[in-house]
């Protein structure tokens, strides 16, 4: 099986790799920073445009990828890291070009957060 990592650099995305190589799944995952910062070897790093989707499509058909794992997610914006950005616009996106070339699984997690009183990021960003 191959995988697709958006976010794989992050704190849960780490983990996630770590896991997904223990089950010997061959693992691509998207980086925005200097490759040189990059240690895991047994990764196939690629760095995609996310916001270009013919991009997108050539990496994922190239790399024949099964799976497609989105763990990117802000808990407070940024510049152009906003919440409707990487919460809304990208998975809407992720799973269009998914579905549009074939890849079999889709997988999103977010880190949003969500409160019982309502006042948690989510409520604020629906909000707005």
């Amino acid at each position: 099986m191959r995988a697709f990592i958006t976010g794989g650099t992050g704190f849960v995305g780490r983990n996630a790799v770590a896991k997904l190589l223990k089950e010997d799944v061959e693992v691509y995952v998207n980086y925005r920073g200097k490759p040189q910062d990059i240690k895991n070897r047994n990764v196939k790093w690629i760095k995609v445009d996310l916001e270009n989707e013919e991009e997108l499509k050539k990496v994922l058909l190239e790399n024949e990828i099964d799976v497609f794992v989105n763990l990117i997610g802000i808990i407070k914006e940024k510049g152009e890291q906003t919440f409707k950005k990487l919460h809304y616009e990208y998975p809407f996106r992720f799973i269009q070009v998914s579905q549009s070339i074939g890849v079999k699984r889709y997988v999103q997690m977010s880190a949003l957060g969500a409160g019982d009183d309502g006042n948690g990021l989510s409520s604020q960003f629906l909000h707005q």
